[in-house]
């Protein structure tokens, strides 16, 4: 269950009082909503933002952006306003304008902690913007929003992580430095839409800063600039982490979260990276994160299934073997039942995967080309045995290379990672880019029509009919049994299943 509005505004004013009082020239707005109500609480808050110096610039900007469209929790960026007295620029004024969506949170500590990670991203925007626009002149509201840069927002937020941190340890929350150093380390191992693991490095560097701290508090003079002393010491701990330490961060985590999205256990997650990465970072830090988040590694890794910590030559060959091995066994039962269904079927379920991001595997343009083959050697009454039909397949699968559909897969699994819905249509789109990937790009245009339309309105989807072709559909069951009855088969056409009570049967 997600805190309750009043506690998230208690949390923020407390933030927003420590940083005016060590920050001049300088208003913090936290505008604390439900989900999609981001425009009704900005109109609800105009009173209290007019309140503000520039208060009135302030709103009518807000009421401009297109954040005002958007739910997650942010920090939108610095809004600097400047007047003009008698010809001479006024001092500039900056405002910090944090939109907080409280059902977000379900833990107070952490949704204080990320309202002190905000507010560092905060300050650090500051002081960038002060510095180098002290000379410029703004006669009108300027924005400057946060980097969108990978690597400079991994780094902004392994320094945001640590203030924050040692904020909540400093106020009181013992042993917090630790405690966010597990959760991220859990979150790393999870599926959670619009929540990327690679931009949150902390569970690097949450050792150095205990025992930074641990050797600095004695010093920390909790009245006296509390916050400057906190940044500065976030600043020290980052210092030892270059460039070079964050990429390993990555090689790290994008192998996890793509296993995570495909629903592979978090031990067997830890067990790959241990156990099959070459990279000694990898395999010291999934050590230490499996330590983190007190799960035993799974040491049993399976030597034929898609790793994205192996390398992608040995990904490559997995998938030709999974490729092969469904073109055998498609082709087998496709003799023993002369029929094609089963292959638009598979088509079908391979597709679907590919949609959601695991392509290791992926040769529905191959089967559904198999199947218009055999449609017609069995219209031609030719002899036709499983080797031929496999080795059509076989022929047409090397038409698409595994880099290709790997960029396809990865593609589609950081759209679900937005929570954004992939479709045929995205899959039209993306192979219009590639080269030499016209194949493609037809298949999925076929698949589109085909999905739009019923086997009666589009009889160029198969040259079978619902009466000649009795098993085309029902894909799970039929692969599992083919001695499914007749009665209880649903057409399908182009690896699209068709539900009868949508043709009128």
């Amino acid at each position: 269950m997600s805190l309750d509005l009043a506690s998230i505004d208690h949390n923020c004013n407390v933030v927003r009082r420590q940083m005016e009082e060590e920050f001049r020239n300088f208003s913090p707005i936290f505008l604390v909503h439900r989900s999609g109500e981001r425009e009704k609480t900005l109109v609800d808050k105009r009173n209290v933002i007019f309140a503000k110096p520039y208060g009135r610039k302030v709103y009518d900007y807000l009421t401009m952006t297109k954040e005002i469209d958007q739910d997650r929790t942010t920090f939108l960026g610095i809004l600097v306003n400047q007047n003009k007295l008698v010809g001479v620029p006024l001092k500039k004024h900056y405002a910090a304008v944090f939109f907080i969506n409280a059902d977000d949170f379900h833990h107070d500590e952490y949704a204080q902690h990320h309202l002190y990670h905000l507010a560092w991203h905060a300050l650090h925007a500051l002081e960038d913007t002060s510095t180098r626009h002290a000379k410029t002149y703004f006669p009108q509201t300027r924005l400057f929003k946060p980097s969108n840069d990978k690597l400079e927002q991994s780094k902004n937020n392994l320094m945001a992580d640590i203030f924050g941190a040692v904020m909540m340890e400093t106020l009181g929350h013992k042993g917090f430095i630790l405690q966010l150093a597990k959760k991220l380390s859990a979150d790393s191992l999870k599926a959670t839409t619009h929540f990327f693991p690679e931009t949150h490095p902390y569970p690097i560097a949450y050792e150095a800063s205990k025992m930074v701290y641990d050797d600095l508090k004695p010093l920390i003079e909790s009245k006296s600039k509390l916050i400057q002393q906190i940044m500065d010491l976030s600043y020290e701990v980052s210092l030892t982490y270059g460039d070079d330490a964050l990429r390993q961060w990555w090689s790290f985590v994008r192998p996890a979260q793509e296993m995570a999205w495909q629903g592979i256990a978090e031990d067997k997650i830890l067990g790959q990276a241990i156990y099959t990465s070459k990279d000694t970072f990898v395999r010291a830090l999934a050590y230490q994160i499996a330590e983190l988040v007190d799960i035993e590694p799974d040491s049993a890794a399976d030597q034929n299934a898609y790793n994205p910590f192996a390398g992608n030559e040995y990904n490559a060959r997995i998938h030709k073997i999974k490729c092969s091995e469904t073109g055998q066994r498609i082709a087998s039962i496709a003799i023993l039942q002369n029929n094609s269904a089963i292959y638009y079927a598979e088509a079908q379920k391979q597709n679907q995967k590919l949609i959601e991001g695991t392509g290791c595997g992926w040769c529905a343009h191959a089967l559904y080309e198999t199947a218009q083959h055999f449609e017609k050697m069995i219209a031609t009454q030719d002899d036709i045995n499983a080797d031929h039909l496999f080795d059509i397949f076989t022929k047409i699968s090397q038409k698409t290379s595994w880099d290709y559909i790997r960029k396809i897969a990865n593609y589609m699994h950081q759209l679900r990672r937005k929570d954004a819905n992939g479709d045929y249509e995205t899959l039209i789109t993306i192979t219009s880019k590639l080269k030499n990937a016209a194949h493609l790009h037809d298949y999925f245009k076929i698949c589109t029509e085909a999905k739009e339309s019923t086997d009666d309105q589009n009889p160029a989807i198969s040259t079978h009919t619902k009466e000649d072709n009795p098993l085309a559909g029902k894909a799970a069951q039929y692969i599992k049994d083919p001695s499914i009855t007749k009665s209880e088969i649903k057409t399908t056409h182009q690896g699209i299943p068709v539900d009868k009570s949508q043709t009128g049967d």
